[in-house]
């Protein structure tokens, strides 16, 4: 199994907050040594609105401004698990956008999630993978 350890963990401050937060954790974790924008500044550069969240067809136009830092956001749509094992192997923190629907699918545990109808998404960082059981290990920012 490959792991990567979250040392410096963000728990999102609203129940809609959840990509701001999960970004800031994953730069603190991955860039330490440079100065990370806070959790607010990264919730203006996503266009955070409280009740709303993040508008999410906009979101790697609005945080161009961490580019500028030598940070680089790549997305990929339909990640395999290879792919996503390879990014923790290079020392980068994945973030994996899903729509909120699909969790009861695959989660493990006890929490549920209400379909509430509405295009709901939720980010979470990928710190593991088991490419032999092909599980997936998660930090997500809502709080325990």
């Amino acid at each position: 199994m490959v792991f990567k350890e979250i040392k410096k963990e963000w728990t999102q401050p609203q129940p809609d907050q959840c990509v701001p937060t999960v970004i800031k954790t994953a730069l603190d974790n991955q860039f330490a040594h440079l100065n990370i924008p806070s959790l607010s500044s990264i919730g203006s550069m996503c266009q955070y609105r409280n009740a709303y969240g993040v508008p999410i067809d906009r979101l790697k136009t609005n945080l161009k401004q961490l580019e500028n830092m030598g940070i680089q956001f790549n997305e990929k749509e339909d990640a395999n698990i290879d792919f996503l094992k390879s990014l923790l192997d290079q020392g980068s923190f994945p973030l994996i956008l899903f729509h909120l629907r699909d969790y009861n699918k695959w989660k493990k545990g006890s929490i549920e999630v209400d379909d509430d109808g509405e295009i709901d998404f939720h980010m979470v960082i990928i710190v593991g993978i088991d490419p032999q059981k092909q599980e997936v290990k998660v930090f997500g920012s809502v709080s325990k």
